[in-house]
């Protein structure tokens, strides 16, 4: 962790519109350990109390600029920046919530509230970043020159010049006419995002498959936990959660059944469609009235590529430095299906729905039965539980940091549906589908909150996430100002003053295989097993909340994944490699009925099998990263393509990657909203990440020398 300045504290109370903590009693906290978020209607209170404090400190910050009181003095600088920040945090404070409670929560009344208070919010942060008040704010302190700039510190330089060019970025710099066009724009961009991402939420598909067949790769009970059945005779009704479609599109050795579950899972959203193809034409439109050429242009301004032709020139290089590899993958692919289903002429192309399948076969037989992912040498081996523990073995062992899990009260959980009856009881820990961990350091105190949401439910967010409830920051008086100012010549907000730190509160939202009847241990818990890919799917996003958690910084607008784009998923794939580690894989393999580790032998065939077929996986997010750059690099009206479902069908044939035709995968493609003309960034942190690991990590992966 990044130690905080001398004689720093940390705080559990927030000066924004609501205050939450890390440390107070275990029935104190609401939903998300928000004290004040108890009902559904307190989104509305919270979203209300959000604008009047904004527009108190606006008032301040207008007050200051009419006085030309910005930045004559390092004092009135950081004081500025604090304001502006401060404005920032009391927003994302409660729009991030939102996010959370409208993606995960198992009440519809409840995601309808956040719903409410996201748009809201979301419209009136198009307002904030036109006000020109906090525009001007802002400029006078990057003019500020002389010696109040130059005795700031680079936090301080690096939020005011990131402000100035988001500011000027949405336009704020334009006649006030073009303003006012540009910010009913942008909120209906917003809202095209919020549209895009609800029906991921409410796109669960239920469809019929053959019961013998489906069986023969997972129990009955994993298929039909979630699923009402149809009933009809020898058929197996299962919805398109991940942990039950991929499982069958990688371990089944019926054709006929992958290629039905990959029908269903890529053609499960198609309203998204329409909303994709609006938001396309509204980035652009909002794009051009700012006078960028593309959207993928605005993007791509302040993130460290710079441009759409670096983007392009990074992934041609990674495309023609795969090819070989890649043709030689899918040659082998081809092959193994020709051997096992007797493939003629007619039948013998790789289809999409062939390649998780007999890429895990292969791995079988090159390197042993450990190289498969799930099931054979490592069924049973990789539980939640022992997963969780080698997490926090990890964090004590390279930071010195505790990870408690700690008792939750009903009302700080979002997995009680519509009509469950909410008190202040609390759940020991372990039991149910929500669980919460503190984080502290024996010198710096309190660290933050982690929540973790594993496994699949109606109403949920069907992939792997990671979401900040709230960012961590310095906390400032009700005035949005330091709680004692530097003085000349001392630190950023606090010299030698203590300075409280607002703790950060985040949330992995996944979809893991649910806990098993079948799999009890001799003490009578019950564990959720889970594959080799869901384990580095567990990794992945704890990267990005030890990201959030462990960042210490004044401004929360810096604060943990409020980074470049294409650098926040650098920790994210630094930790999946400890998923390949072999004395961390030793660590958390234990049968979760013997208890007996496992084998020396099963852990080397897992990590020597980690690079083959690594050109498909590469290959596949070429396609994908590409497809993000042509949607929103080129003009809406270009009339090359008809569909955005025909422009990605070009793209996987130029670049030999198999598609379905009358699939749109990319109608549940959630990162193009999120990541939108920022897809690249998957690739472009792998390369910092594996320096981290190779240069830092990997001669002690366990260690705190690196």
């Amino acid at each position: 962790a990044t130690r905080p300045p001398e004689n720093a504290r940390t705080t559990t109370e927030s000066s924004s519109s609501y205050s939450s903590s890390s440390s107070s009693s275990p029935s104190s906290p609401g939903l998300f350990g928000i004290p004040s978020l108890r009902t559904p209607s307190d989104f509305r209170a919270l979203s209300d109390a959000a604008v009047s404090r904004c527009d108190s400190l606006r008032s301040t910050v207008a007050s200051r600029v009419s006085l030309s009181r910005i930045a004559t003095t390092k004092t009135e600088a950081i004081e500025t920046l604090s304001l502006l920040d401060e404005i920032s945090n009391c927003v994302c404070s409660v729009v991030d919530a939102a996010e959370l409670c409208r993606s995960a929560h198992a009440s519809s009344v409840w995601r309808e509230a956040a719903d409410g208070a996201f748009e809201t919010l979301s419209g009136y942060i198009g307002e904030l970043n036109g006000d020109r008040n906090l525009y001007e704010a802002t400029r006078g302190v990057c003019e500020s020159g002389g010696e109040v700039y130059d005795g700031l510190s680079e936090e301080c330089k690096r939020m005011a010049t990131l402000l100035r060019a988001e500011f000027e970025r949405d336009g704020i710099h334009r006649p006030e006419a073009e303003r006012g066009e540009v910010q009913e724009i942008a909120a209906h961009v917003m809202r095209l995002e919020g549209m895009f991402n609800s029906n991921l939420v409410s796109g669960r598909k239920y469809f019929d498959v053959d019961r013998a067949d489906a069986e023969r790769v997972l129990p009955r009970e994993a298929m039909e936990s979630a699923a009402p059945q149809s009933g009809r005779e020898g058929k197996v009704t299962i919805a398109t959660d991940p942990h039950v479609s991929n499982a069958l599109l990688r371990y089944s050795s019926s054709p006929s059944l992958r290629r039905d579950v990959f029908m269903e899972i890529n053609t499960a959203c198609p309203e998204n469609l329409d909303v994709l193809d609006a938001l396309v034409a509204q980035r652009h439109l909002l794009a051009t009235r700012q006078g960028y050429q593309s959207y993928a242009d605005r993007f791509l301004r302040d993130k460290m590529a710079g441009d759409q032709s670096t983007v392009y020139a990074f992934l041609d290089r990674v495309r023609r430095g795969t090819a070989s590899q890649y043709r030689q993958d899918l040659a082998l692919i081809s092959n193994a299906k020709r051997q096992i289903e007797g493939a003629t002429t007619d039948n013998a192309a790789v289809q999409p729905w062939d390649v998780p399948f007999y890429t895990g076969v292969i791995k079988a037989q090159a390197f042993g039965e450990g190289a498969a992912d799930h099931g054979g040498a490592l069924a049973g081996y990789f539980t939640v539980e022992n997963t969780i523990q080698g997490m926090r073995d990890l964090v004590q062992s390279l930071f010195g940091i505790a990870m408690e899990e700690v008792p939750m009260g009903r009302e700080e959980r979002w997995d009680l549906p519509d009509g469950t009856s909410s008190d202040d009881d609390n759940d020991p820990p372990g039991v149910g589908g929500i669980r919460r961990f503190d984080f502290s350091h024996p010198e710096e105190g309190p660290l933050g909150t982690l929540y973790l949401d594993l496994h699949p439910r109606e109403g949920k967010y069907g992939h792997a996430a990671h979401f900040t409830v709230r960012c961590g920051c310095a906390v400032r008086t009700e005035d949005g100002l330091p709680l004692r100012t530097a003085g000349e010549g001392e630190g950023v907000e606090g010299g030698t003053a203590a300075t409280e730190f607002q703790l950060p509160i985040v949330a992995i939202v996944c979809n893991l295989s649910p806990p098993q009847s079948r799999a009890v241990d001799l003490r009578g818990r019950t564990h959720s097993l889970l594959s080799h890919s869901e384990v580095e799917t567990l990794l992945h996003e704890f990267g990005h909340a030890l990201h959030s958690l462990l960042s210490r910084t004044t401004f929360q607008h810096l604060s943990g994944t409020r980074a470049a784009m294409d650098f926040i998923e650098t920790p994210s794939h630094a930790f999946e490699n400890y998923a390949w580690e072999a004395g961390f894989l030793k660590r958390i393999g234990r049968h979760y009925f013997s208890g007996v580790e496992l084998e020396d032998e099963t852990i080397g065939a897992l990590v020597g099998g980690r690079g083959a077929f690594k050109s498909v996986e590469t290959m596949s997010t070429l396609v994908h990263a590409s497809f993000d750059q042509a949607l929103f690099g080129r003009p809406a009206t270009s009339s090359e393509v008809t569909t955005t479902t025909e422009l990605l069908g070009r793209l996987h044939e130029s670049h030999g990657v198999p598609f379905a035709a009358g699939t749109h995968w990319h109608s549940r493609f959630g990162h193009l909203t999120t990541y939108g003309a920022g897809y690249y960034g998957y690739l472009y942190s792998q390369v910092f990440a594996s320096d981290i690991w190779e240069g830092r990590l990997r001669a002690d992966p366990m260690g705190r020398e690196g």
